[in-house]
């Protein structure tokens, strides 16, 4: 049926066996003749006055082909182009079509492998949460697990092991609020330093080191389950360069005195305050989640102390 692209009103009889030369010939020759006789156009059956089909839908069906054979007649591709060139674009339109869909199971191979490669990926997370005490053997969320949902500002595996390691408990809140802006300045360590907090003294340097030793802690139980991450560049996304404006600032300093304790520009003091902001709010609210209402009141308390002057005003017209 697919050889078969239209039906002639005209009728040749054929032989009944058409294997043979002569009744090829024969067929040939018939047809050869018709084509002579009616050289314009061979007459085509029409299903209505020939067939006899009368039926409503049908009557729609056909409206719409001789509306679709016109709008392709007066198309440029039928009226510029000779025979061909027409058939030379509609095999090369066909190998681009033969092309995409090549292209579209390609793209489902690799989103196929990308979803195995990230279900790797996601039970070697589970690993990592179990080894750090997020989740039970079964999966079930732990207090730590609990309080990471609640952070989201900061990599939150790095501010669970701070809280419940007691690094908080032993600072001042001045100090908390200062150590938790290296989490927040988003400017990575660059590799030639090797003591980032020798210029902070001591009061803030070794809460600093402190948070280092948990980030490298994460990141070796991040390795130890399979997971690709660089230990050291881990470590170096932690920033102290911000903790003595962060510090003076919370202790009422205005924001030009700030300024002059960081190299940072003004945009970036500002975000990082925004940022900051943000944490404490959320590790108040995690440490109320957990019940732990010391570290509570901490933060609640820093947060007030960030909130104030230039960097919260709505608007710079004031």
């Amino acid at each position: 049926l697919e050889s078969i692209e239209r039906i002639s009103a005209v009728r040749i009889f054929t032989p009944s066996d058409v294997s043979t030369p002569a009744s090829r010939r024969k067929v040939a020759s018939d047809v050869k003749q018709i084509q002579e006789r009616m050289p314009d156009e061979i007459p085509l059956l029409d299903p209505v006055k020939d067939l006899g089909i009368k039926d409503d839908a049908f009557q729609t069906l056909l409206g719409r082909a001789e509306t679709l054979t016109k709008r392709l007649a007066s198309h440029e591709l039928s009226t510029k182009y000779d025979q061909e060139k027409l058939l030379s674009l509609v095999q090369s339109y066909g190998k681009k079509s033969d092309l995409q869909e090549q292209a579209k199971t390609l793209r489902d191979k690799a989103h196929a492998c990308q979803s195995i490669a990230l279900k790797e990926d996601l039970k070697k997370m589970k690993k990592v949460l179990k080894r750090l005490g997020h989740v039970d053997s079964n999966g079930v969320i732990e207090t730590k697990g609990r309080t990471a949902c609640e952070i989201n500002t900061a990599h939150e595996l790095v501010v669970v092991e701070l809280m419940f390691g007691g690094v908080f408990n032993d600072l001042t809140v001045e100090q908390s609020v200062a150590l938790l802006s290296a989490m927040t300045l988003g400017e990575a360590l660059k590799g030639d330093d090797e003591n980032p907090a020798s210029h902070l003294k001591s009061f803030l340097a070794n809460p600093f080191y402190k948070l280092q030793d948990a980030a490298r802690s994460v990141a070796r139980v991040e390795i130890t389950c399979g997971l690709d991450i660089n230990e050291d560049e881990f470590v170096d996304q932690f920033n102290p360069e911000m903790m003595e404006a962060v510090y003076a600032w919370c202790q009422g300093a205005k924001f030009v005195e700030v300024q002059k304790l960081t190299k940072a520009f003004e945009g970036s003091t500002i975000r990082t305050l925004r940022r900051l902001e943000e944490l404490v709010r959320q590790i108040t609210t995690a440490a109320k989640a957990i019940g732990n209402q010391e570290l509570e009141e901490k933060f609640s308390k820093g947060g007030d102390m960030i909130r104030r002057d230039i960097v919260f005003c709505s608007s710079l017209y004031l």
